[in-house]
């Protein structure tokens, strides 16, 4: 664990079979509002419920996609990204 702040714990993720680190999760512990807005953090406010409401919950099978994905990019992974517009002028 990172931190942890009244309704919130925030904590390292890291693959448990290659140990490599995949970011940092918010998990949220107030359920005093859960029944009023179920699978929000306690801090979203009407227009982000909105704003999410319409897209599906990130289950564990996401998760393991998304290891997957990842772990395919290699150590060069920022290859992948977009160039930005500075490095595109100095080239």
């Amino acid at each position: 664990m990172l931190r942890e702040e009244p309704g919130v714990l925030v904590v390292r993720v890291t693959c448990s079979a290659c140990k490599q680190p995949l970011g940092v999760a918010i998990v949220g512990t107030n359920t005093r509002q859960q029944n009023l807005r179920p699978n929000c953090p306690p801090d979203w406010t009407k227009k982000d419920i909105d704003r999410f409401a319409k897209h599906p919950v990130i289950n564990y099978d996401d998760v393991l996609l998304a290891h997957e994905f990842f772990s395919t990019l290699g150590p060069d992974w920022a290859k992948h990204l977009p160039k930005s517009k500075k490095s595109q002028k100095s080239a």
